[in-house]
């Protein structure tokens, strides 16, 4: 079997952003999972830990009692994550249903937007699977896919997937 070397400067991966919603004739709390692909540049850990100082020096996180840290994080992931995506699959639409074109200044503004951390987990954990070159979860308790506990018990689930001679 061969090892063939991709030329392209960029790599698409899977991001999975679950959202909450109510819904208005019911008052329920409606979770939609969105899953979509994103295109990662190439960037190097010296870059990223770049990217990284510049967030915490550009918004810095307030002291006990002096503001508010949510809008601080999402100032930071909007700093952050449109350095490393340059892209997103046509799954990402408008409320129309047309695809929406990715810029980093959408990215960004989607960032700290009220949906902005479940969207950013979403991106994050993609960003450290693609850059470790780590399998996606699809057995995780935490994924829609079956795994191979129905039950839905942790301890059993760990043990399941844990043991060395499965």
């Amino acid at each position: 079997m061969k090892f063939v070397v991709p030329s392209t400067d960029h790599r698409p991966w899977p991001a999975t952003v679950t959202l909450q919603s109510c819904d208005p004739a019911t008052g329920e709390i409606v979770e939609t999972t969105n899953r979509f692909v994103v295109f990662f540049g190439d960037w190097t850990a010296e870059q990223f830990e770049t990217w990284r100082l510049e967030a915490e020096a550009l918004y810095p996180m307030p002291k006990d009692g002096e503001g508010a840290m949510l809008p601080v994080i999402k100032a930071r992931n909007a700093h952050v994550l449109p350095r490393l995506i340059e892209d997103w699959g046509s799954e990402v639409q408008d409320e129309q249903g047309n695809p929406l074109a990715y810029s980093r200044d959408r990215l960004a503004a989607l960032l700290r937007s009220h949906d902005g951390l479940p969207v950013a987990e979403g991106l994050w954990l993609a960003t450290h699977q693609v850059n470790a070159g780590l399998p996606e979860l699809k057995n995780a308790l935490t994924s829609p896919a079956p795994g191979p506990n129905e039950s839905g018990s942790a301890s059993e689930a760990t043990a399941a997937t844990s043991s060395p001679t499965t």
